[in-house]
Protein backbone atom coordinates (compact mmCIF):
# COMPACT_ATOMS: atom_id res chain seq x y z
CA UNK A 1 0.00 0.00 0.00
CA UNK A 2 1.99 3.11 -1.41
CA UNK A 3 -0.47 5.35 0.63
CA UNK A 4 1.11 4.39 3.44
CA UNK A 5 2.79 8.02 4.40
CA UNK A 6 -0.64 9.23 3.46
CA UNK A 7 -1.99 12.77 2.03
CA UNK A 8 -0.80 14.15 5.70
CA UNK A 9 2.56 14.23 4.36
CA UNK A 10 1.97 15.21 0.85
CA UNK A 11 -0.42 18.18 2.16
CA UNK A 12 2.42 18.99 4.87
CA UNK A 13 5.22 19.29 1.67
CA UNK A 14 2.55 21.49 -0.72
CA UNK A 15 0.54 23.22 1.97
CA UNK A 16 2.93 26.31 1.60
CA UNK A 17 3.38 26.51 -1.97
CA UNK A 18 -0.52 25.85 -3.32
CA UNK A 19 -3.10 28.09 -2.63
CA UNK A 20 -6.70 27.68 -4.97
CA UNK A 21 -10.04 28.15 -4.37
CA UNK A 22 -12.81 25.65 -5.23
CA UNK A 23 -15.33 26.50 -6.67
CA UNK A 24 -19.19 26.58 -5.59
CA UNK A 25 -20.95 26.51 -8.63
CA UNK A 26 -24.82 26.00 -7.80
CA UNK A 27 -24.44 23.74 -4.66
CA UNK A 28 -25.12 25.27 -1.50
CA UNK A 29 -22.44 26.50 0.27
CA UNK A 30 -22.75 26.51 4.10
CA UNK A 31 -21.82 29.57 6.04
CA UNK A 32 -18.36 30.21 6.02
CA UNK A 33 -17.21 27.57 3.63
CA UNK A 34 -15.96 27.03 0.88
CA UNK A 35 -16.26 23.92 -1.49
CA UNK A 36 -13.15 22.40 -2.52
CA UNK A 37 -14.07 19.15 -4.68
CA UNK A 38 -14.81 19.06 -7.80
CA UNK A 39 -18.13 18.34 -10.09
CA UNK A 40 -17.79 15.03 -10.91
CA UNK A 41 -16.49 13.44 -7.47
CA UNK A 42 -19.59 11.68 -5.84
CA UNK A 43 -19.38 13.89 -2.79
CA UNK A 44 -19.54 17.26 -1.39
CA UNK A 45 -16.10 18.66 0.75
CA UNK A 46 -16.64 21.68 2.35
CA UNK A 47 -13.69 23.51 4.12
CA UNK A 48 -13.89 26.96 6.55
CA UNK A 49 -12.74 29.80 4.00
CA UNK A 50 -9.68 30.51 5.48
CA UNK A 51 -8.05 27.00 4.52
CA UNK A 52 -6.11 26.48 1.16
CA UNK A 53 -7.22 24.33 -1.06
CA UNK A 54 -4.28 22.21 -1.93
CA UNK A 55 -6.27 19.17 -4.16
CA UNK A 56 -4.38 17.54 -6.92
CA UNK A 57 -5.27 14.64 -9.10
CA UNK A 58 -7.19 12.01 -6.89
CA UNK A 59 -7.11 13.79 -3.58
CA UNK A 60 -9.40 16.33 -2.34
CA UNK A 61 -7.27 17.97 0.37
CA UNK A 62 -7.38 21.63 2.11
CA UNK A 63 -4.68 22.60 4.75
CA UNK A 64 -5.50 25.39 7.33
CA UNK A 65 -2.79 27.69 6.57
CA UNK A 66 1.05 27.67 5.66
CA UNK A 67 1.97 28.25 9.15
CA UNK A 68 -0.30 25.17 10.53
CA UNK A 69 -0.11 22.41 7.80
CA UNK A 70 -2.63 20.20 9.55
CA UNK A 71 -4.88 19.15 6.75
CA UNK A 72 -8.10 17.21 6.03
CA UNK A 73 -8.70 14.93 2.47
CA UNK A 74 -10.65 12.68 0.81
CA UNK A 75 -9.82 9.58 -1.25
CA UNK A 76 -11.52 7.30 -2.90
CA UNK A 77 -10.40 3.90 -4.60
CA UNK A 78 -11.91 0.47 -5.64
CA UNK A 79 -12.49 -2.08 -2.85
CA UNK A 80 -9.31 -4.00 -1.86
CA UNK A 81 -10.64 -7.43 -3.09
CA UNK A 82 -13.53 -9.35 -4.71
CA UNK A 83 -14.77 -12.53 -3.37
CA UNK A 84 -13.86 -15.91 -5.76
CA UNK A 85 -16.61 -15.67 -7.95
CA UNK A 86 -15.26 -12.12 -8.90
CA UNK A 87 -18.13 -9.98 -7.99
CA UNK A 88 -18.20 -7.34 -5.45
CA UNK A 89 -20.48 -9.27 -3.23
CA UNK A 90 -19.13 -9.69 0.25
CA UNK A 91 -18.29 -13.23 1.82
CA UNK A 92 -20.12 -14.97 4.40
CA UNK A 93 -19.77 -13.20 7.39
CA UNK A 94 -20.73 -15.60 10.14
CA UNK A 95 -18.87 -18.66 10.92
CA UNK A 96 -21.28 -21.96 11.54
CA UNK A 97 -19.52 -24.14 14.56
CA UNK A 98 -19.35 -27.64 13.44
CA UNK A 99 -21.62 -30.04 15.52
CA UNK A 100 -21.28 -33.08 13.30
CA UNK A 101 -18.93 -34.84 15.81
CA UNK A 102 -19.87 -36.07 19.14
CA UNK A 103 -18.53 -37.80 21.76
CA UNK A 104 -18.72 -41.94 21.62
CA UNK A 105 -20.52 -42.87 24.81
CA UNK A 106 -20.91 -46.74 23.91
CA UNK A 107 -18.08 -46.82 26.74
CA UNK A 108 -20.45 -45.35 29.69
CA UNK A 109 -21.87 -48.02 31.85
CA UNK A 110 -25.27 -48.91 32.22
CA UNK A 111 -25.51 -47.22 35.16
CA UNK A 112 -23.61 -44.39 34.31
CA UNK A 113 -25.30 -40.86 33.84
CA UNK A 114 -24.81 -40.39 29.99
CA UNK A 115 -24.05 -36.37 29.53
CA UNK A 116 -25.91 -34.28 27.49
CA UNK A 117 -24.89 -33.72 24.14
CA UNK A 118 -27.23 -31.19 22.84
CA UNK A 119 -25.47 -28.28 21.82
CA UNK A 120 -26.23 -25.71 24.03
CA UNK A 121 -28.28 -22.07 23.26
CA UNK A 122 -26.28 -19.46 22.33
CA UNK A 123 -27.22 -15.97 20.29
CA UNK A 124 -25.90 -16.07 16.74
CA UNK A 125 -23.45 -13.24 16.51
CA UNK A 126 -24.50 -10.15 14.28
CA UNK A 127 -23.84 -10.16 10.98
CA UNK A 128 -21.69 -7.60 9.53
CA UNK A 129 -22.97 -4.85 6.55
CA UNK A 130 -21.13 -5.92 3.32
CA UNK A 131 -19.43 -2.26 3.56
CA UNK A 132 -18.76 -3.03 7.18
CA UNK A 133 -16.74 -5.98 5.93
CA UNK A 134 -14.93 -3.94 3.36
CA UNK A 135 -13.70 -1.10 5.74
CA UNK A 136 -12.73 -4.05 8.17
CA UNK A 137 -10.55 -5.72 5.36
CA UNK A 138 -9.20 -2.18 4.53
CA UNK A 139 -7.97 -0.98 8.12
CA UNK A 140 -6.32 -4.46 8.25
CA UNK A 141 -4.36 -3.81 5.66
CA UNK A 142 -3.56 -0.74 6.55
CA UNK A 143 -2.25 -1.56 10.01
CA UNK A 144 -0.32 -4.63 8.40
CA UNK A 145 1.38 -1.58 6.30
CA UNK A 146 1.64 1.16 8.78
CA UNK A 147 3.29 -1.37 10.93
CA UNK A 148 5.94 -2.29 9.23
CA UNK A 149 6.34 1.10 7.54
CA UNK A 150 5.81 3.75 9.42
CA UNK A 151 7.66 4.96 12.74
CA UNK A 152 6.14 4.97 16.16
CA UNK A 153 3.05 3.72 15.40
CA UNK A 154 0.53 3.65 17.50
CA UNK A 155 -3.48 2.79 17.50
CA UNK A 156 -5.11 5.10 19.72
CA UNK A 157 -9.09 4.49 18.67
CA UNK A 158 -10.26 1.27 16.11
CA UNK A 159 -12.86 0.95 14.56
CA UNK A 160 -15.59 3.28 16.37
CA UNK A 161 -19.24 3.61 14.64
CA UNK A 162 -19.89 6.64 13.19
CA UNK A 163 -20.91 8.16 9.71
CA UNK A 164 -19.49 9.91 6.76
CA UNK A 165 -22.22 11.99 3.97
CA UNK A 166 -25.04 9.72 6.35
CA UNK A 167 -23.38 6.18 5.24
CA UNK A 168 -22.35 4.25 8.03
CA UNK A 169 -18.57 4.41 8.81
CA UNK A 170 -16.01 3.39 11.17
CA UNK A 171 -13.22 6.05 12.68
CA UNK A 172 -9.69 4.80 13.34
CA UNK A 173 -7.17 7.23 15.19
CA UNK A 174 -3.46 6.56 15.13
CA UNK A 175 0.09 8.51 15.83
CA UNK A 176 3.48 8.13 14.15
CA UNK A 177 6.58 9.97 13.92
CA UNK A 178 7.94 11.17 10.90
CA UNK A 179 11.30 13.62 10.15
CA UNK A 180 11.08 13.05 14.32
CA UNK A 181 7.79 14.98 14.56
CA UNK A 182 5.20 13.28 15.89
CA UNK A 183 1.30 13.23 13.80
CA UNK A 184 -1.86 12.26 15.15
CA UNK A 185 -4.09 10.88 11.81
CA UNK A 186 -8.00 10.03 12.04
CA UNK A 187 -9.50 8.63 9.17
CA UNK A 188 -13.30 8.12 8.68
CA UNK A 189 -13.82 5.32 6.40
CA UNK A 190 -16.88 4.04 4.33
CA UNK A 191 -18.25 2.05 0.98
CA UNK A 192 -20.41 2.57 -1.28
CA UNK A 193 -20.85 0.89 -5.07
CA UNK A 194 -17.32 -1.06 -5.30
CA UNK A 195 -15.72 2.60 -4.23
CA UNK A 196 -14.27 3.14 -0.58
CA UNK A 197 -14.21 6.51 0.49
CA UNK A 198 -11.68 7.89 3.12
CA UNK A 199 -11.73 11.28 5.27
CA UNK A 200 -8.15 12.08 6.76
CA UNK A 201 -7.58 14.79 9.06
CA UNK A 202 -3.88 14.70 10.19
CA UNK A 203 -1.98 17.47 12.33
CA UNK A 204 1.00 17.49 14.85
CA UNK A 205 0.52 15.70 18.07
CA UNK A 206 0.79 19.36 19.22
CA UNK A 207 -2.15 21.25 17.34
CA UNK A 208 -4.24 18.16 16.78
CA UNK A 209 -6.67 18.87 19.43
CA UNK A 210 -7.02 22.59 18.99
CA UNK A 211 -8.35 22.35 15.04
CA UNK A 212 -10.98 19.62 15.79
CA UNK A 213 -13.69 22.00 16.38
CA UNK A 214 -13.30 23.04 12.57
CA UNK A 215 -12.52 19.69 11.51
CA UNK A 216 -16.01 18.15 12.99
CA UNK A 217 -17.82 20.83 11.00
CA UNK A 218 -15.96 19.51 8.04
CA UNK A 219 -17.40 16.07 8.57
CA UNK A 220 -20.42 16.99 9.75
CA UNK A 221 -21.07 18.89 6.36
CA UNK A 222 -19.74 16.29 3.91
CA UNK A 223 -22.34 15.20 2.04
CA UNK A 224 -22.89 12.66 -1.00
CA UNK A 225 -24.48 13.58 -3.97
CA UNK A 226 -28.41 12.71 -4.12
CA UNK A 227 -28.62 8.97 -4.91
CA UNK A 228 -26.08 7.39 -2.75
CA UNK A 229 -27.17 5.91 0.30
Amino acid sequence: MKRIISVLLVAVMVCGILASCGGSGDVSVPAGMKLISGEDDAYRLFVPEKWIDISKEGITAACRNEADTSNVSVTTFLVLEKNPEGTTEAPSTTETPDTSATPDTSAIPETSVVPDTSAPETTAPAKRSEREVYIDRYWAKCVISYTNELNGFKIIEQGEKTKLGGLDAKKYVYTAVYNDVEYKNMKIVTEFGGLMYVFEYTATAERYDSNLEEVNRIISEFKFIDGIS
